[in-house]
């Protein structure tokens, strides 16, 4: 009995790590598909603090995770949220304004933006 309640426990607390597929694509950053729909791919990118994130409200940031969706035929990108956490979890910072980010963009050549955007089509591609 205890070996069965053992062995349901553990599986208990393994479901959550496998629910996300997180993909290194640089040093400290991750990137996880969200859903792909049609041309377009959604996405996160987490990128831990490597020591040079700045303070919010007295709060240095754990990691910082961005939503973005990107357009692989037109080759264009946009950032639909962006949010800083601490080390507990808690969101220190956020932005999400719809008004914000609404305009497609190009990413720009050679930035972190253009790889996590080719990286993100590559799995259209290749699902």
């Amino acid at each position: 009995m205890k070996k069965i309640l053992m062995v349901i426990l553990l599986l208990g607390l393994s479901l959550p790590v496998i629910a996300a597929n997180w993909i290194e694509v640089a040093n400290k950053q991750y990137l996880m598909i969200e859903k792909i729909e049609g041309k377009n791919v959604y996405y996160w990118v987490k990128t831990l603090n490597d020591g040079t994130f700045k303070k919010i409200d007295n709060i240095i940031p754990a990691y910082n995770m961005a939503h973005y969706v990107s357009d692989c035929t037109k080759n264009q990108a946009k950032n639909l949220a962006f949010y800083s956490y601490s080390k507990n979890g808690d969101i220190v910072g956020s932005f999400e304004d719809e008004n914000l980010y609404t305009s497609w963009k190009t990413p720009i050549p050679q930035s972190n933006g253009e790889y996590w955007h080719q990286e993100a089509c590559y799995a259209t591609t290749n699902k």
